[in-house]
């Protein structure tokens, strides 16, 4: 395993973050007791998703392609690569730094949401 987040084990942890790690399962939950949130609001609001989409993908051009790229070229591992977290599901392709598209890092969902909070709040 990669022990490469090292450097985020000072940093300070927010109160959401604390909230996150104390109820991992809250939006599980949630789901299933609201199972047609996700299908009626797509319905109602899919032009302004496509339109938002749109927007993103013209404002961050590298980025996008930097997705891309590690999309249709690097494949995805088989476990989270964050510390001691053997999930094997609900994985993605993490982009430390945009410039090297090709430098990836195969981390589940909450260990990526994780590392992009913290990254935004010390930019």
């Amino acid at each position: 395993m990669y022990k490469i987040f090292d450097e985020f084990s000072d940093l300070p942890i927010t109160n959401q973050q604390r909230y996150d790690l104390r109820h991992p399962n809250y939006m599980k939950e949630w789901k299933l007791n609201h199972p047609n949130y996700d299908k009626k609001y797509d319905k109602t609001h899919r032009e302004q998703r496509n339109a938002n989409k749109r927007i993103y993908r013209l404002r961050h051009p590298k980025i996008e392609k930097a997705h891309n790229l590690a999309k249709y070229h690097i494949p995805l591992g088989k476990m989270c690569q964050f510390g001691n977290c053997d999930a094997t599901k609900n994985l993605n392709r993490c982009h430390l730094d945009y410039d090297y598209p090709l430098l990836v890092i195969t981390m589940c969902q909450y260990h990526h949401n994780l590392i992009d909070r913290l990254y935004r709040e010390n930019d």
